[in-house]
């Protein structure tokens, strides 16, 4: 499953196929797709959290990485 995160990844590699960006820019970009995948992260397990009525953040990780397979560390 695609999440927007992804998708927006795929997109700008796409894109930037052709284009020539020198390390500076680079490790910007990473940085920048690296925090949006973070925060996109944060707000599903917010969600989840705001779902159940025991807030418990542990749950909320776990939640994450069952259902996207993808733990960010």
């Amino acid at each position: 499953m695609e999440n927007s995160i992804e998708y927006l990844i795929n997109e700008v590699s796409a894109i930037l196929t052709d284009t020539h960006l020198n390390s500076m820019q680079y490790l910007l970009l990473a940085d920048a797709l690296k925090r949006a995948r973070e925060k996109h992260k944060e707000e599903i397990m917010k969600a989840f959290l705001d779902g159940k009525v025991n807030h418990n953040k542990d749950w909320a990780h776990e939640y994450y990485n069952q259902t996207y397979n993808k733990p960010i560390l």
